[in-house]
């Protein structure tokens, strides 16, 4: 069953969600961010987040992360995560060689372009973002899809390539959201229980560390 967000709520929760997880704030905000940069495409980023926190919830996140941004990105474990790839991949973008930047395995690759389309559009760029058999080219705030669209949902791909390209007038791009998106109810449900793990308990201990009003509340 589908139930509509609004994108403020989407980018929001998901925000919430990322930082319940144990990622940063700084971290989670961009992950708000990418989530909505897909939900604005039509693109389904509710249910991969949801998908990618229950592997990694308060994974330590050196864990999941590339160990070396020269030739091939890798972590120091099997799979990399793309809440960390993409932000690396948008500090990389003015310093990228011609020849692009390509990951070992990573998880969920399309949250990756969520991240990558933003600095697409912040920064007037064009990139190219392929795995498997699929390709997805932006252009500063267009999207184009071509290959296998059922890879687009992966859990796993074995690498990720990411390159800049030449800009063009001509890029046709997919139509935009207007108004609320279509999430699913489960993953939705799923988002928020993890977005309440930010929230403090009220109790006596957590009043004198700072939370709420305090223990004198004369307000």
């Amino acid at each position: 069953m589908k139930v509509k967000r609004s994108l403020n709520e989407i980018e929001h929760t998901c925000r919430k969600a990322a930082r319940g997880c144990g990622l940063p704030w700084g971290v989670a905000d961009e992950v708000g961010k990418a989530v909505r940069w897909l939900h604005v495409f039509g693109l389904d980023g509710v249910s991969l987040i949801v998908s990618l926190l229950q592997q990694v919830d308060h994974r330590e996140p050196l864990m999941v992360a590339p160990q070396s941004l020269d030739g091939t990105w890798r972590g120091p474990q099997d799979l990399l995560s793309p809440l960390l790839v993409g932000p690396s991949l948008c500090d990389c973008m003015q310093i990228m060689p011609d020849t692009g930047i390509q990951t070992g395995a990573i998880a969920f690759p399309l949250l990756t372009v969520g991240f990558l389309g933003q600095a697409a559009l912040s920064r007037g760029l064009a990139l190219r973002v392929e795995w498997q058999d699929v390709s997805l080219d932006l252009y500063r705030d267009h999207l184009s899809i071509s290959g296998n669209q059922d890879c687009l949902a992966c859990a796993r791909a074995e690498t990720l390539f990411c390159k800049r390209l030449a800009l063009s007038e001509e890029a046709r791009s997919m139509p935009l959201v207007i108004g609320d998106a279509k999430v699913d109810a489960t993953a939705w449900d799923c988002l928020e229980n993890y977005a309440h793990q930010t929230y403090v308990e009220a109790s006596e201990a957590s009043r004198l560390s700072g939370a709420g009003a305090g223990l004198n509340d004369n307000d």
